[in-house]
């Protein structure tokens, strides 16, 4: 298989694949002002997307002047409008004005996807596909894509292998000729979960019995939902504000991309969503805010 990396090597964001100048295997954004997308120059017969971050399905609706076939996960199709749409949101604000793309696109994207789950295998241009649960987010995917002369190639995206409180670890991956694994943290050795999680409730109780407020910035999709599980397992109910409310919606939806749905519901049962007219006074008395990334920079939107 021929391979060129279009984005995303030796750098976080803007992920981008192309095998055999066919199939396209991601295209995300990296975040910035300007954001930064993959080298273009090419025109994919099909797009493969692993999950729905921003640095692997940003970029999409830009590609739907070529008529792709789009495949994808349930969860991360709508991860990947709900995105486009903050995106178009946010250009708004930018000193240029000008998105990526443009709401026809991200109807055409919407029109042009086909959505796949879990071991279920299909054909797309000669090539057979199939997805494999990833861990990371829900819908999360590693892509096994075999040719019709019968070479493989399997392509992770971010995948955690261990279970989290909101989603399983990854799947036993197959064989393939060909890998190409998210290196991210490669060589780099992280403290033990449980620990992790002890000293994180041990600060936001030190927090609040010193009369402070402990503010938690998490991506919206994934993190929010994991963050605010932690703190309803640990007894501590938080204000929950931004888009991870948005993606808890999506998510009641698709239960079986879910480790423990139940948990899930119980967390946001308790949490207390922010209104606009409340942030003044919530910051006036000791309180857990679990908020998007955008938020603390004065904007209501985030788009990782």
């Amino acid at each position: 298989m021929e391979l060129a990396f279009k984005g995303g090597c030796r750098e976080v964001g803007r992920s981008g694949l192309l095998v055999n100048g066919e199939i396209l295997l991601d295209y995300g954004i990296k975040a910035g002002d300007p954001s930064e997308y993959p080298q273009n120059g090419m025109e994919p017969k099909a797009v493969l997307v692993s999950h729905g971050h921003l640095d692997h399905c940003g970029a999409v609706p830009n590609l739907m002047y070529l008529d792709p076939d789009v495949f994808m996960t349930p969860p991360t199709a709508e991860f990947t409008s709900l995105l486009g749409r903050d995106t178009l949101k946010l250009a708004e604000s930018t000193v240029s004005g000008v998105a990526p793309f443009d709401p026809e696109d991200l109807q055409k994207l919407s029109q042009r996807t086909r959505t796949m789950d879990y071991g279920e295998t299909f054909k797309t241009n000669g090539y057979r596909v199939c997805f494999y649960n990833a861990g990371h987010i829900p819908g999360a995917s590693g892509i096994l894509l075999e040719s019709e002369s019968g070479e493989s190639l399997f392509y992770t995206g971010d995948f955690n292998l261990e279970e989290t409180r909101l989603v399983p670890g990854a799947a036993e991956f197959p064989e393939a000729d060909t890998l190409v694994l998210e290196s991210t943290y490669f060589g780099e050795d992280h403290i033990p979960r449980k620990e992790t999680e002890e000293r994180f409730i041990e600060s936001i109780l030190e927090t609040l019995d010193r009369g402070g407020t402990a503010l938690i910035p998490a991506f919206a999709i994934g993190r929010t939902q994991e963050v605010l599980m932690l703190l309803d397992a640990h007894g501590i109910r938080a204000y929950v504000d931004g888009m991870g409310r948005d993606v808890y919606k999506i998510l009641k939806k698709y239960p079986e991309y879910l480790r423990n749905p139940e948990l899930l519901d119980r967390a946001f049962g308790r949490a207390i969503s922010v209104k606009d007219r409340q942030r003044d006074s919530i910051l006036k008395e000791p309180s857990v805010i679990v908020t998007t990334a955008g938020m603390l920079n004065g904007d209501r939107h985030s788009i990782i």
